[in-house]
């Protein structure tokens, strides 16, 4: 205790409150808690400064560094769940982010992004991959009962429904509404040998 600063595995505490395994503390007056751990990055285990909030049924950790520098989130199985890196790249479910925003799931049948209707608990919005097997990307549009109006899909049946889609056009006046000052519809098969079938149910 000196200057009004307390230290925990120092005696030269530099913050208000200076917890360390032995490491010299950072000098920063903007600081006012400093947790610093005796290593360098390294170990997932080792090489972390961690927090453990905790009651009687569970804790949860807030740690910095392990392998690469990053800010983690861990839960109560110790299973990095939230990563940032230094840098800014942020990860849920992936420890090493390689964009802004990566999401990882370990189950192909359920969604990785959702959005909530503000009306009920239904799901507006979700992304992840497709249910059907293919491990492909996937988007949905709901509405508020929880219908779907858009899929997307990456390699499956996709389609717009309860709705026109226009192309070309803010106003569709169609369940297809084409509208360009240039060639509006184009039927090609890579291989010209063979015809293109289609119906058209007037």
């Amino acid at each position: 205790l000196g200057n009004g600063n307390v230290g925990i595995g120092t005696t030269s505490p530099t913050t208000k409150l200076s917890v360390t395994d032995g490491a010299s503390m950072y000098v920063n007056s903007n600081y006012l808690v400093q947790i610093k751990r005796n290593a360098t990055n390294g170990n997932d285990d080792t090489s972390k400064a961690s927090i453990l909030l905790a009651n009687n049924s569970n804790g949860m950790q807030i740690a910095y560094g392990g392998t690469t520098d990053r800010l983690r989130f861990l839960d109560g199985g110790a299973v990095e769940r939230f990563t940032m890196l230094n840098g800014g790249n942020v990860g849920i479910g992936v420890t090493a982010p390689s964009s802004k925003f990566r999401v990882k799931s370990t189950n192909s049948t359920e969604e990785q992004i959702t959005v909530e209707s503000s009306s009920n608990t239904n799901t507006i919005i979700a992304i992840g991959e497709s249910h059907n097997g293919n491990l492909s990307g996937a988007i949905e549009l709901n509405n508020t009962n929880g219908a779907t109006g858009v899929h997307l899909n990456g390699h499956g049946p996709s389609f717009f429904n309860n709705g026109n889609v226009g192309i070309g056009t803010t106003a569709p006046a169609g369940k297809l509404h084409v509208k360009d000052t240039s060639t509006q519809l184009i039927l090609e098969t890579p291989n010209t040998t063979n015809d293109i079938d289609f119906t058209l149910n007037l």
